[in-house]
């Protein structure tokens, strides 16, 4: 769950930035984020300026630079940001950088959004109430776009006007990867839901699953795609539910209800499972392809269940079940050999009108099959299914795979890579592949969890839900000393993080630590505690390399607790510098700290908001209460 960060006061004088789990914070808790930071009343200029004026000494340094009479209120980055009814969620997006969280309240907005880098969009209290209307009369409208990897979109109501229009789209998948559309309502669309290709990139490994389409031309559809999962849908009244051209995704569990044709799969090798589909002309059309698999399907009152094209299909452990003609051939198309069933197991299909076409036949044994075979077409090709099922076929259970990631790797699942936390769901007795690779410089360490292996590759067999962990070993984290002082942090847990163990062998002079709230400094011993969140100024004779090998630090909360006025504070490790303007405005009360300096060798330099916080620098940053 993405985190916001927002301050709670510890005491009359500290306060804390941490994460806090969004079911505990308020609407207007956490300002939206702005580069223009605005000045207070002369009140509170007043009392600002009272303290920061006030001079530190660095010991055998000099002077704090001043801070200048501008006062502004700032906290720590933040990923949450909040838009309310006649706010532009395109704006928020806007202002949202990658990894960020978007929240929408309740409310109907008149509004095309295009989503251009890797967040979630997320509805506040759920499709029902929170809808996205991007209609209008030109050509390839949408409600929502999706231009970026790695992005989620949940619970919204997506539409482009009252009736669908010619290549409007509910949410469009433009040639993106890796991206989740999970419960939302798509109705009025030309199409609802639909993941393209374009000149740049093909759409694959999209999860598009629990959401409603009701009233589109075509509700899903995949246009060159592959990899996805197209699962637990419900459409209802298009002319084509589920549309796939050329596409290579598996759809399974769905429910559709079409006005024509509940699914048309044209190109491209297809894994369609486990769905439940009526339609007013064709369960399923078929058109021009070779090699699709149709498994555990049920298709039920239609005029033609399974309306076919093509050789080399897999068809088995379908439910055809009182559709007027249950297989029908496209007469102009050349039918070679269709697979009506596994060679391996023996069964075929179930169909309602067997006992009334084939009323002597009798099952063999107690295997579930009739001896009889259940001739579909007469041809050269033995377009039969010899092993016909006595009874339906059912779904199989369905299990959930979970990993995660801990440290500096990434987790190929069926050799598709995975770089943060993974869920999705397999059915029963299916087999995946997981390899772990670990970052450059860095190593595996071991798989815990429901499985435990140092081995790298690792098989799982998904009969029960999993949760695992690839669990990597650290890159050496290297933090460069200069001959002199050196305001450092130190983003790594060595050992215990004493400071025997932080700085062994670096042949240091000595090593203060600031107390923010007595003012002064003291120096460390051997025994003292680093802590990851703060800095420190280090002294040394000759240049050397602090070099730290362990974890890297718990960066939940990212600064332990900040004191009225000055605190030296450091950066928890993390695999990219924090640009300073992601801070947030913290207007609903916080923390006073546009005043950050860092030191350049011999001297201080102010930040800015153009400069990121870089993991194993120091910084001195100028806090108080927003009175």
């Amino acid at each position: 769950m993405a985190a916001r960060v927002a301050p709670s006061r510890q005491d009359s004088g500290s306060y804390l930035l941490r994460n806090r789990d969004e079911s505990h914070c308020r609407k207007g808790e956490v300002a939206m984020p702005t580069h223009s930071l605005a000045v207070r009343s002369r009140a509170f200029v007043r009392t600002a300026s009272a303290l920061l004026a006030t001079s530190l000494l660095i010991p055998f340094m000099g002077v704090l630079p001043g801070p200048d009479r501008t006062a502004s209120s700032v906290v720590a980055a933040a990923s949450v940001h909040f838009v309310e009814a006649g706010d532009s969620i395109q704006a928020a997006i806007d202002a949202a950088a990658p990894g960020d969280t978007v929240i929408v309240g309740p409310g109907t907005y008149q509004e095309s959004v295009t989503i251009d880098k890797a967040l979630t969009l997320r509805s506040e209290q759920g499709r029902d109430v929170t809808v996205i209307d991007g209609g209008d009369a030109s050509a390839d409208s949408f409600a929502i776009r999706v231009t970026a990897h790695n992005v989620t979109v949940e619970g919204f109501t997506v539409k482009t006007g009252e009736t669908y229009i010619y290549n409007h789209r509910g949410i469009w998948l433009d040639g993106v990867h890796e991206c989740v559309i999970r419960s939302n309502h798509a109705t009025n669309n030309w199409r609802g839901i639909s993941q393209e290709y374009n000149s740049q990139d093909s759409s694959y490994n999209n999860v598009i699953t629990h959401n409603v389409l009701s009233d589109n031309r075509s509700g899903i559809l995949c246009s060159s795609s592959g990899d996805g999962m197209i699962t637990h849908n419900t459409v209802v009244s298009g002319l084509h539910d589920i549309e796939l051209s050329n596409a290579s995704d598996t759809v399974s569990r769905n429910t559709i209800t079409a006005d024509t044709y509940g699914m048309v799969v044209s190109g491209g090798t297809t894994y369609v499972m486990y769905n439940s589909i009526t339609a007013d002309e064709a369960g399923i059309y078929v058109a021009l392809n070779v090699t699709n698999y149709f498994v555990g399907n049920t298709i039920h009152d239609c005029p033609v269940g399974l309306l076919l094209e093509g050789i080399g299909h897999v068809v088995r452990s379908n439910n055809f079940v009182d559709n007027t003609v249950q297989v029908q051939f496209k007469p102009w198309i050349t039918i070679g050999t269709i697979y009506w069933y596994d060679y391996t197991t023996q069964q075929g299909n179930y169909w309602s009108d067997y006992l009334s076409r084939y009323p002597d036949a009798e099952e063999v044994g107690e295997t579930g099959v009739y001896g009889t075979p259940y001739v579909i077409k007469v041809d050269s090709y033995d377009n039969q299914d010899n092993y016909p099922l006595v009874s339906q076929s059912s779904v199989p259970p369905e299990w959930t795979l979970t990993i995660e990631i801990q440290g500096a790797g990434t987790v190929e699942v069926d050799w598709r890579q995975v770089a943060a936390s993974y869920a999705r769901d397999y059915d029963d007795g299916t087999s995946v592949q997981l390899h772990a690779v670990p970052a450059d410089g860095g190593s595996f360490s071991h798989w815990s969890g429901a499985i435990s292996s140092q081995n790298q590759w690792l098989q799982v067999t998904m009969d029960r839900d999993l949760s695992i962990t690839a669990v990597f070993d650290q890159p050496p984290f290297d933090v460069p000393l200069a001959a002199g002082w050196n305001l450092i942090s130190v983003p790594m847990v060595v050992g215990t993080n004493t400071v025997a163990e932080v700085f062994d062998g670096v042949g240091y002079e000595i090593i203060y630590a600031w107390n923010p709230d007595g003012g002064s400094y003291y120096e460390l011993d051997d025994e003292s505690v680093v802590d990851p969140h703060r800095a420190y100024w280090v002294k040394m004779a000759a240049p050397a390399q602090l070099n730290l090998s362990g974890e890297p630090a718990d960066d939940a909360d990212w600064f332990p607790g900040l004191s009225e006025g000055w605190n030296m504070v450091g950066i928890p490790y993390s695999a990219d510098p924090v640009p300073f303007n992601n801070f947030w405005d913290g207007d609903s009360g916080g923390v006073l700290t546009d005043h950050i300096y860092y030191w350049n060798v011999d001297h201080y330099e102010r930040v800015t908001g153009d400069d990121d916080m870089i993991p194993g620098g120091g910084y001195w940053m100028a806090c108080m209460p927003v009175r």
